[in-house]
């Protein structure tokens, strides 16, 4: 919205030269990231190390996105269906499952699921 004042107050100024946009802030980055655990006065030395090092696994870093990724899109789904708060919430926790369930069966299919002859149905395995 500022952006938007600004621009009428330029022009009821009598200056119609258009000002360049300003670009878009860079994208946040792996550095950035561990600054901020590392300004976190909340976690432990080991705790931060821990996370570090978690950060730095491939695999565990493409389940987060892969699971971010589902979160995001079905809360754009509950957004959509003009769903309430929380029920958008409970979407995009499940949407999170559904992500990482996506990544692991793209990864590896054939240990997915299983038939259980008990329950007479298929399982999902983890």
């Amino acid at each position: 919205m500022p952006n938007l004042l600004a621009e009428l107050r330029r022009l009821r100024a009598g200056n119609t030269q258009a000002q360049e946009p300003a670009p878009p802030p860079p994208p946040f980055n792996a550095a950035q990231l561990r600054q901020a655990i590392a300004k976190d006065q909340s976690l432990s030395h080991a705790q931060k190390e821990e996370t570090y090092t978690w950060l730095d696994d491939p695999v565990v870093l493409n389940e987060l996105r892969s699971g971010s990724i589902g979160a995001a899109l079905t809360l754009l789904i509950g957004k959509f269906l003009n769903m309430k708060p929380r029920n958008q919430l409970l979407l995009s926790i499940a949407g999170f499952g559904i992500g990482k369930i996506i990544y692991d069966y793209k990864n590896d299919p054939k240990n997915f699921s299983r038939w259980n002859k008990q329950l007479r149905m298929y399982e999902i395995e983890h």
